[in-house]
């Protein structure tokens, strides 16, 4: 890793570099002051004996081990023993509205997002703490998830980390608004927003009173106030560790509760927002946009941009403006064009963007997408070939099932390609892989035959029977989001040519459901009784 220009090798260096990197984001201590209630143990009622047991039943043995070096595999063979104290011990921590010390610190571990290795801003940190303390941590995301959802507490615009909702919901939803637009040939601007650090950026006593606007019982506020005060947290690289430094700002990530609170702490910020402006948020990649008719209607989703910039301001989060960018999608050839304003900054215009995994053009072709993942599916294939040259064919067959398969199917039913060009770009990845999988490399050997003799199912196939699949996971309201937008019946007499049921197709383009198609050839009733592969919530 590089400190000041030079570059270093030494592990403990390269913890203590990371560690104090980490701390340097993280805003002004704040320290909440507890009002000293005694609770009565009613009000913990929701820490049962039998809870807790089953947890410790159900931890995963294969999980890393927290500061604490206390294995889950240890808590789990020994539940019938541990319960008792634990089950007092988070009664106790409750009541008093108080967290053990030893559970407030966290090993760090730096995971690599992109860019320079060299530089420490190119790694996240994630959190391990104490399996004891994470199941305590369940035990209030269960109390606090079931207040949310009894007093409809999280925006719907929200799809991170909840129940019901995925990318995959979080994508069609905004490409089910951009193909609208498109299909009427209406102009769209859209600002992708990312926010610099925000898990890290959280400002405790800002969120504590957050907690207490909502309404969220005192036994809870006054407990996670406690939970966010005087943690601290080291950086371990194989056997070396840093110095442990004190987390003054901030959700931890890869902890229970932390993404929870997080979405609690960014809730309000579609409360700044107009109705004509439509925000989407997944966690904290956040997307504005507005059909474009007038100059009126960019000035409105300026203004929006500028409320955003507001709300980061009073909460202490920071956008980055470098990052953040607008894209026109529109089929017009002269479009309605303005600049978009971020405080002193003006936003980079693209014509296209990688959203959530989906790479979005300005006119909304998928043709970049499946190059993209096509690519990207013949480097992991090169590696593989390099890596399992000598492997048997079903270590291989399973490697391509884990690495490559699922880069070549995600979000398929988003952007499932309709002309032959890119199914055969898809096809082409799949049978190189299976002649690398048999070892079959002759002209005369058939990847189509191998497929079948190994029962290896096309993709094309493979994504008709994924948009059935989601199809039925809305029909029968598995989902969060509203299948209304999506899905009307057709009225039809009945004739000798009636066929009960049918789905209206949307949209003159063939766009994300064009799963109604295959729906209105394998017949509705067949569709909400069968279930498919693939499940994506």
């Amino acid at each position: 890793m590089a400190i000041d220009s030079v570059i270093v090798t030494d592990q403990r260096k390269i913890a203590d570099h990371l560690n104090a990197y980490f701390q340097s984001v993280f805003s002004g201590s704040s320290v909440y002051v507890l009002n000293g209630r005694v609770f009565d143990p009613c009000e913990v009622s929701f820490v049962s004996y039998s809870g807790v047991f089953s947890m410790l039943l159900n931890l995963n043995s294969k999980k890393s081990c927290g500061p604490d070096n206390l294995p889950n595999m240890f808590l789990r063979r020994y539940a019938e023993h541990v319960v008792k104290f634990l089950h007092e011990i988070f009664r106790v921590s409750l009541l008093s509205s108080k967290l053990p010390c030893d559970w407030k610190a966290a090993r760090i571990s730096p995971v690599f997002k992109k860019g320079d290795r060299l530089s420490p801003q190119n790694y996240r940190p994630i959190s391990l703490t104490s399996p004891c303390c994470k199941l305590l941590e369940h035990i209030i995301a269960t109390q606090i998830g079931n207040f949310l959802t009894q007093h409809s507490i999280l925006t719907n615009f929200q799809h991170g980390f909840r129940k019901g909702y995925s990318t995959v919901t979080q994508l069609v939803t905004i490409i089910h608004s951009f193909a609208l637009n498109l299909d009427n040939n209406r102009q769209t601007d859209i600002i992708f927003l990312d926010f610099s650090k925000a898990f890290d950026s959280v400002t405790h006593d800002k969120l504590i009173l957050k907690l207490k606007r909502i309404g969220l019982p005192e036994i809870l506020v006054n407990w996670i106030a406690d939970y966010l005060n005087n943690h601290e947290q080291f950086v371990a690289i194989n056997d070396q560790r840093s110095q442990s430094l004190l987390v003054t700002s901030g959700v931890p990530q890869g902890s229970v509760l932390g993404p929870l609170l997080f979405l609690l702490y960014i809730n309000d910020i579609v409360n700044v927002i107009t109705p004509s402006v439509q925000i989407r948020l997944f966690a904290d990649d956040c997307v504005l946009f507005r059909d474009i008719n007038s100059l009126d209607d960019q000035n409105e989703l300026n203004s929006n941009l500028h409320n955003i910039h507001l709300w980061c301001n009073e909460w202490g989060m920071i956008l980055n403006a470098e990052k953040s960018v607008c894209m026109r999608l529109t089929r017009k050839k002269v479009p309605l064009n303005n600049t978009y304003q971020l405080g002193s900054s003006t936003l980079r215009e693209v014509t296209s963007y990688k959203y959530l995994g989906l790479t979005i053009t300005s006119n909304l072709s998928w043709n970049m997408h499946v190059d993209n993942i096509c690519s990207a599916a013949f480097r992991k294939l090169g590696f593989l070939r390099h890596k399992l040259r000598t492997c048997p064919a079903n270590v291989k067959l399973l490697s391509y099932y884990s690495f490559i398969r699922p880069k070549l199917e995600y979000a398929s039913i988003v952007w499932d390609p309709y002309t032959k060009l890119n199914i055969n770009k898809l096809e082409r990845v799949q049978r190189k892989a299976v002649r690398f999988i048999y070892s079959k490399y002759l002209p005369s050997d058939s990847p189509s035959a191998l497929m079948s003799a190994n029962d290896i199912q096309t993709l094309e196939s493979r994504r008709r029977e994924q948009r059935l699949d989601f199809l039925q996971l809305l029909l029968n309201q598995k989902l969060a989001i509203d299948s209304s937008p999506y899905l009307s019946f057709l009225s039809t007499r009945n004739t000798r040519h009636h066929h009960p049921n049918l789905l209206t197709p949307f949209l003159r383009e063939p766009m994300p459901l064009c799963i109604l198609f295959s729906a209105n050839s394998v017949g509705l009733e067949q569709v909400m009784r069968t279930s498919f592969i693939v499940t994506y919530v």
